[in-house]
C-alpha cells in the first residue's frame, strides 16, 4: 500500500513505535487487506494484512426482534380498545419461531402504526419484557411454554376481557386484560393462588420497557410508585397496591406479603395524563360503568358455541379498532390508510351491534373528509383519478347512509349532509363513467384494485354496477322523504337502467353460461384473462407475473347480488354462480377458505381471504346451502386468528414483503361476520318505515336468543325451531308475509318469539 494513500485515508495519523499486542481488524473499501488497530498509550497504529474480509461484511446479521413479523406461525392477536387506546396481545405457541410466547403492546387509537412501531415493541427484545415475573418464596417464575395453561376471551361481564392462565403444582396465575369505556387506560389484573398447604411470601414485577424508537426518557418515581416513559407521548405503569416499590429504570414491584390462598393486584398502563380518572373513581366504579356500557349493546346467544364465539369476537373487534374521531386503519399493522368502502361496511357492522354513536361519527368523517368536490371518494387515503376510481364506494356509502337512517331514525343527518350525499349519488352518473349505449358504468380498475397495468381493459365491472345501482335505489327512498321527488325519480331510474342492463342486455349483461361474471370490455366481450402489458412491473414471482394466462374468473365479488337480494337466491343464475365460485375453495392449498379470485391472476401469494370467504357464506346462507356456510364458519373458527378474532387479510405459505406491506388484520371481516348473524341468521332488517324480520336458522341450530336495538327500541328476539312457522309479538300471534314479520316502529320495547321450520 502506498503511504500517501494511507495517510490520506486516516487523516495523517502517525505510526507509533510503541506497539501493543491488542489488535482489532478494520477494512477500507479502496484496499484489499486488513488494517490492524494497535492500542498504544492513547495513540493508535494502523497497518495492513492481506485478506478478503471487510468489517461488517455480514451486515445482515443485525436484525430487529422477530416479534415485528405479523404472520408468525399459529399466532393469535387479541385486540381491545375504546376509541382512545388500542391494545394488542400476542400469543405464539410455536417454540421454533423465535417469537415471544406472550406479548403485550398498545398505541394511541388516533394514530396508525405498524407492529414494530407500537409502544411496547423493543427492537432487540420484542415483547419479551412485557411478561409478569412472580417471586414465590425464594424462587422466580415467568410464563413459558411449559407452564402455560390457556388464553381466551371472557365476555361473561359484558366487557371483552382477555384471560391468560399459567402456573405449576405450587401456584397458579390468572392475568386479566381490559380497557374501560373511556380513557387511555389498560387494566392488567393479576390473581395469584398459592396451592401449597403453607403460606408463601409473594411479590410481582412488571416492567415498562418501551419502544426505544419512540421513547427516550425512561425512569421510575419511587415517590409516585410509577414507571414513566416519555417521548412521542407519555406512558405510565402504576398500581393500586400499597406494597408497590420501584427499582432501576423499568421495574414496578408489588410486595404482596405472605399469602395463604389468593391475592390480587391491579396494574394500570396509561397514556398522557388519562390516569387522572383514577383519582376520581375507584376500580370497581370504572369496571361497573364499563360493564353497563357493553351490556346495553346488541347480544346474540345460540345453542352453538361456534356461533356465539364468532359473534362476540367480531362485535369486540368493531368497537376496539375505531377511534373517537372515526379514524380506522383498514389493515391494522398493514396499510396505515383508509378506504370509503371498508368504512362503509364497518358502519353497517357497528349499527348491527348497537354502536350508533360510533357509526354516526364514522359516517360524518366519510362525508366531511372523504368526499371530494365532485363527489369522488377516497381510497388508500387518496383519489387516483376518473379512470381508476373505485365506483362501488359511492354506492356503498349511499347504502351506509340509508342503513344508518333505517337503524337510528336520524333523518336530520341526511339534511345536514344533503349537499355531500347529492354529490356522491351524482358522481357515478357522469358521462366519463356512465355509458349511454350499454347503460353500464365503465373504467379501468376492478373491484380488487388491479388496473390496466395488470391487464384490466376499459370496461364494465359487476361489483360497480351492483353497488351503484343498489345505493341509488336506497338513497332515492331517503330523498323522497325530503320532498326531492325529481332527484328521487332520476336516481331510481338510473338504478333501474343499470340493473336491467347488467341482468338482461343481450350484449352487455354480466352473465355468461348462466352465471354472473366479473367483467366485460366496452364491446361487450367477456374479459376472462388479465395479461399485464409489462410483467416486470408485477411483484416478482407472483402468479400474475409468471403465469401465461392469468384468469380473471371466478371472483367472489360475483356473489354480491345474491347477498342483498338483487336477484333471488333460488334463481338459476344464483345457483350456477355459487357452483362457479366453488372453484376458489382450497384452490392452491389444503387448509380451507376461498381465494378472493382465481389465484393465477394474484399479484400476492395464493391463499384464502376471510372476508371474501364470508361473502360466499352470506350468499350461500341466502340460498340455504347450510353445509357450505358451516364449512366456512368452522374454518374461520379453527384457523389461527379464530381464537382471538384477529383474522389476517389472507393466509398463505409465504409473503412478498417487500415490496408488498406486511399482512395485517382486516376490520371488514368483522363487519361481514356480524352481517351474516344479524342480516341473515336473525333476518333483522330495518327499513325506513317498518322493521322486517325473516330468520334463517342454520342447520343444527335450534335456539337463538338476541337483543337488538333499533331506533331507541329494544327488540328481544328469540328464535326457536318448530314444525310450524309463526311469530308471537308481546304474546300475540302476528301474520307473516312470505315468511316475514313486518312491524311498524312502535317506540317501545318489543318481545318477539319466532318459530321456524
Amino acid at each position: 500500500m502506498r503511504r500517501r494513500k494511507f495517510l490520506t485515508l486516516f487523516g495523517g495519523l502517525f505510526l507509533s513505535k510503541y506497539v501493543s499486542n491488542e489488535f482489532v481488524k478494520f477494512k477500507d473499501a479502496n484496499f484489499s487487506g486488513n488494517l490492524f488497530e494497535s492500542k498504544v498509550y492513547g495513540c493508535i497504529d494502523y497497518f495492513y494484512q492481506t485478506t478478503d474480509e471487510i468489517p461488517f461484511q455480514r451486515f445482515d446479521t443485525q436484525r430487529i426482534h422477530i416479534d415485528y413479523i405479523t404472520t408468525l406461525p399459529g399466532v393469535e392477536y387479541f385486540l381491545i380498545g375504546n376509541g382512545e387506546i388500542t391494545v394488542g396481545i400476542q400469543f405464539c405457541k410455536d417454540g421454533n419461531s423465535g417469537a415471544s410466547l406472550f406479548g403485550l403492546t398498545l398505541w394511541d387509537a388516533e394514530r396508525f402504526v405498524r407492529k414494530w412501531s407500537t409502544f411496547l415493541y423493543h427492537p432487540e427484545r420484542g415483547f419479551e419484557n412485557t411478561k409478569l415475573t412472580l417471586q414465590f418464596g425464594e424462587e422466580f417464575y415467568q410464563l413459558n411454554r411449559e407452564n402455560f395453561q390457556e388464553i381466551l376471551w371472557d365476555f361473561s361481564s359484558g366487557i371483552p376481557i382477555v384471560k391468560l392462565k399459567w402456573g405449576n403444582e405450587k401456584f397458579s396465575v390468572l392475568e386479566k386484560f381490559f380497557v374501560p369505556k373511556d380513557g387511555k387506560i389498560l387494566f392488567r389484573v393479576v390473581e395469584v393462588s398459592n396451592k401449597l398447604k403453607s403460606p408463601m411470601s409473594i411479590s410481582l414485577r412488571l416492567q415498562l420497557y418501551p419502544n426505544f424508537g419512540l421513547f427516550d426518557e425512561i425512569f421510575t418515581s419511587e415517590r409516585e410508585k410509577t414507571v414513566y416513559a416519555k417521548g412521542w407521548t407519555i406512558m405510565k405503569l402504576q398500581t393500586f397496591h400499597k406494597g408497590a416499590r420501584t427499582a432501576g429504570r423499568y421495574d414496578l414491584w408489588v410486595d404482596i406479603g405472605t399469602v395463604d390462598k389468593n391475592a390480587e393486584v391491579v396494574y394500570v398502563y396509561s397514556l398522557e395524563d388519562d390516569d387522572k380518572i383514577l383519582k376520581v373513581k375507584n376500580f370497581t366504579q370504572i369496571f361497573d360503568e364499563t360493564s353497563k356500557f357493553w351490556d346495553e349493546k346488541n347480544k346474540f346467544r345460540s345453542d352453538s358455541e361456534v356461533l356465539n364465539h364468532l359473534f362476540n369476537v367480531s362485535k369486540n373487534g368493531l368497537k376496539s379498532t375505531v377511534s373517537k374521531s372515526g379514524k380506522r386503519d383498514s389493515g391494522i399493522w398493514q396499510y396505515n390508510m383508509e378506504w370509503v368502502r371498508d368504512d362503509s361496511m364497518f358502519v353497517l357492522g357497528l349499527l348491527m351491534c348497537g354502536f350508533f354513536d360510533e357509526a354516526k361519527i364514522m359516517l360524518t368523517k366519510l362525508l366531511d373528509k372523504f368526499v371530494g368536490r365532485e363527489g369522488q371518494t377516497i381510497e388508500s387515503s387518496r383519489w387516483f383519478g376518473y379512470e381508476l376510481t373505485e365506483l362501488d364506494q359511492n354506492g356503498q356509502l349511499l347504502y351506509a347512509v340509508w342503513s344508518y337512517v333505517c337503524w337510528s331514525g336520524d333523518f336530520e343527518f341526511v339534511k345536514k349532509f344533503w349537499d355531500k350525499i347529492k354529490l356522491v349519488a351524482e358522481f357515478p352518473l357522469k358521462d366519463v363513467f356512465w355509458d349511454k349505449n350499454s347503460k353500464l358504468l365503465k373504467n379501468k380498475r376492478e373491484f380488487w384494485e388491479r388496473t390496466d397495468a395488470f391487464g384490466v381493459e376499459n370496461g364494465y365491472e359487476l361489483a360497480y354496477q351492483f353497488w351503484v345501482s343498489l345505493g341509488l335505489e336506497k338513497v332515492s327512498e331517503l330523498v323522497k322523504k325530503l320532498g326531492e321527488n325529481k332527484l328521487a325519480q332520476r336516481w331510481l331510474s338510473a338504478s333501474g337502467e343499470i340493473k336491467n342492463s347488467m341482468l338482461n342486455d343481450p350484449v352487455f349483461k354480466l352473465i355468461e353460461d348462466g352465471h354472473f361474471i366479473k367483467r366485460k370490455n366496452l364491446n361487450g366481450q367477456w374479459q376472462r384473462y388479465f395479461i399485464p402489458p409489462d410483467r416486470k412491473r408485477m411483484p416478482q414471482n407472483s402468479a400474475i407475473a409468471i403465469e401465461d394466462k392469468p384468469s380473471a374468473e371466478p371472483d367472489t365479488s360475483e356473489v354480491l347480488p345474491i347477498i342483498y337480494g338483487f336477484v333471488d337466491a333460488g334463481s338459476e343464475v344464483s345457483i350456477k354462480t355459487l357452483e362457479w365460485i366453488e372453484k376458489l375453495w382450497n384452490q392452491r392449498w389444503s387448509y380451507g377458505g376461498y381465494e378472493r379470485y382465481d389465484s393465477s391472476s394474484e399479484p400476492e401469494p395464493p391463499g384464502p381471504w376471510p372476508f371474501a370467504s364470508l361473502f360466499v357464506a352470506r350468499a350461500n346462507l341466502e340460498a340455504k346451502n347450510y353445509e357450505r356456510v358451516w364449512r366456512i364458519l368452522n374454518w374461520l373458527y379453527n384457523i389461527n386468528g379464530g381464537k382471538s378474532g384477529g383474522w389476517f387479510e389472507y393466509y398463505s405459505v409465504e409473503q412478498l414483503t417487500p415490496p408488498l406491506p406486511p399482512v395485517g388484520i382486516i376490520g371488514w371481516t368483522w363487519a361481514e361476520m356480524i352481517s351474516l348473524f344479524v342480516y341473515h341468521i336473525l333476518g333483522f332488517r330495518p327499513e325506513l318505515e317498518n322493521l322486517t324480520i325473516k330468520p334463517n336458522l342454520l342447520s343444527g341450530v335450534n335456539l337463538i336468543s338476541s337483543s337488538i336495538k333499533v331506533r331507541n327500541i329494544l327488540v328481544d328476539l328469540d328464535i326457536e325451531r318448530s314444525d310450524k312457522m309463526f311469530a308471537l309479538v308481546d304474546g300475540r300471534e302476528f301474520a307473516l308475509k312470505n315468511g316475514k314479520l313486518i312491524l311498524p316502529y312502535s317506540g317501545k320495547k318489543v318481545k318477539i318469539k319466532f318459530f321456524v321450520k
